[in-house]
């Protein structure tokens, strides 16, 4: 945090210069890495100004206000941000009341009433009173419906896997999570094993139906029969099409009489089952033709989507499989512990693992599959605030689990605007 205590000795985070939430910094910098960069990233403090403990600042910082965040008379004198362990004080000693209410309040009442430049948040429940006290800090400052809430009642329906994110990122992440919840040993091979199944279980989703939940990696990864067959499957979609090909294009060209083309009297032309040579003779002769499925529906063959589909089988022909079936069992059971919290309880599975068709406006027409939460760079950017309201006492492997997802998904977004950023920043400094 910043700008907090009394003397220059006490540092938080240890930066030289002291950085300042001021109203100029708010016109340029978005929301979302404001909160990242003035919350998360620390400075050297200096008084700014007091409040007394477990109140609201009532000069919160407003649009004409140039001072830095206010804090309670406990964090000034040293008590709570004692260097170097805050926040770490022990159960009860006022971290919360004397921290991060009066921050919370004055990040949140900023440019309240401009929906342009008002802060947007992510806040993940650890206690479970602080979404209450912060959804009272909104309605207090007539922000009530910028308030948005994942948990098991909230009505909304979030899957952290359907996301921009590279299916490795996804897994290293999860098999992360999961040596913090139950320990790191001395050797790598653990980690290693449980990202690469967890990776290539996400990208075989992610190729064949552009869709995977937390279930379905746990699902593939107790049963192989069932990997194997979505293996089979995929292939199966992405070759299962007809060439189509004009009837006046096919007799103009003999070379076609090598490949098996027939009339479809209803298309009106000649179709072939597709193959990579067939295909790879139209392009090279450059003849015109068209993809179709047996259902008669065109399609677009993605040629990246093939490749992956060829390495997710290659690793469980030649890698997974080649794996000791007691080191195969001794992987999954690691996996298996971790990732049945998405099985064995109901509304978690309802909640963290809803269908795909609820992504689809159509097929979901009166939220006949549930509410979709939305997407994180569409919240967090419009200024809305959103909860994670499961605290880690109901279930430590959930909270952390989903906690963390929803972060990297945020900082995914993060990175991603900032280099946009970057790269407009460069092609202004361009000379004409």
């Amino acid at each position: 945090m910043h700008s907090v205590v009394e003397n220059n000795q006490t540092r938080l985070c240890g930066q030289s210069k002291p950085i300042v939430w001021t109203s100029r910094t708010r016109d340029t910098t978005p929301s979302a890495r404001l909160l990242k960069q003035k919350l998360i990233a620390g400075a050297q403090p200096r008084l700014i100004g007091k409040c007394a403990r477990g109140n609201f600042a009532d000069d919160v910082i407003n649009d004409n206000d140039e001072r830095s965040i206010i804090c309670s008379q406990r964090v000034i004198s040293g008590e709570v941000a004692a260097d170097p362990e805050w926040p770490k004080e022990a159960v009860c000693s006022g971290k919360t009341s004397s921290t991060m209410y009066p921050f919370a309040e004055q990040v949140l009442a900023f440019a309240a009433s401009d929906p342009k430049r008002r802060a947007g948040a992510m806040m993940l429940e650890v206690k479970g009173d602080f979404c209450y006290r912060v959804q009272e800090l909104l309605a207090k400052h007539g922000r009530t419906e910028d308030y948005l809430e994942v948990g098991l009642g909230s009505g909304y329906r979030y899957n952290p896997l359907h996301c921009d994110l590279e299916a490795y990122t996804l897994a290293y992440g999860i098999a992360s999570l999961m040596n913090n919840l139950f320990g790191k040993g001395k050797e790598p091979f653990w980690q290693q094993a449980y990202t690469n199944l967890i990776k290539f279980i996400i990208l075989l989703h992610k190729t064949v139906w552009d869709y995977v939940t937390l279930f379905d990696v746990y699902e593939c990864a107790i049963n192989q029969e069932l990997l194997a067959r979505k293996i089979q499957e995929g292939e199966a979609r992405m070759s299962d099409h007809y060439v189509l090909v004009d009837i006046e294009t096919y007799l103009a060209h003999e070379d076609l009489d090598h490949f098996a083309f027939e009339r479809d009297e209803a298309a009106h032309c000649m179709k072939a089952l597709r193959s990579d040579p067939l295909e790879a003779h139209l392009k090279e002769k450059q003849i015109r033709y068209d993809l179709f499925s047996k259902s008669g529906n065109q399609v677009n063959v993605n040629s990246r989507k093939q490749d992956q589909l060829a390495a997710v089988k290659r690793w469980f022909t030649y890698d997974w499989m080649k794996i000791e079936p007691k080191l195969r069992t001794s992987i999954v059971e690691g996996i298996s512990v971790f990732l049945s919290l998405f099985d064995d309880n109901p509304d978690v599975k309802h909640t963290f693992c809803p269908p795909k068709e609820m992504y689809d406006q159509d097929l979901n027409a009166g939220h006949k599959y549930g509410r979709a939460f939305p997407k994180f760079s569409d919240v967090i950017e419009s200024g809305k605030v959103v909860a994670l309201n499961f605290p880690v006492v109901a279930n430590p492997g959930l909270a952390r689990t989903i906690g963390s997802l929803m972060k990297q998904e945020c900082a995914g977004i993060n990175r991603h605007e900032e280099g946009n950023e970057r790269v407009l920043q460069e092609r202004n400094s361009e000379p004409s």
